[in-house]
């Protein structure tokens, strides 16, 4: 019986660390997506700036 209890208590603890991984997700806060507004001749430091911008907006609206 004791057995038992040690395996129910060791799949409860995997399940625990398991959703709390999965709750945390990858770290970053705000909507997950992949912004499209990039075109296909801008550099990579062009779209960077555009994203910072437009975190930057999203934060200006979210403490208005």
């Amino acid at each position: 019986m004791n057995r038992t209890h040690n395996r129910f208590f060791i799949l409860l603890l995997a399940g625990a660390v398991m959703t709390t991984a999965l709750l945390a997700g990858c770290g970053l806060k705000g909507p997950l997506y992949l912004p499209d507004d990039s075109k296909p001749g801008q550099t990579k430091e062009k779209a960077k700036e555009q994203t910072k911008e437009q975190i930057k907006e999203q934060t200006k609206e979210k403490k208005s």
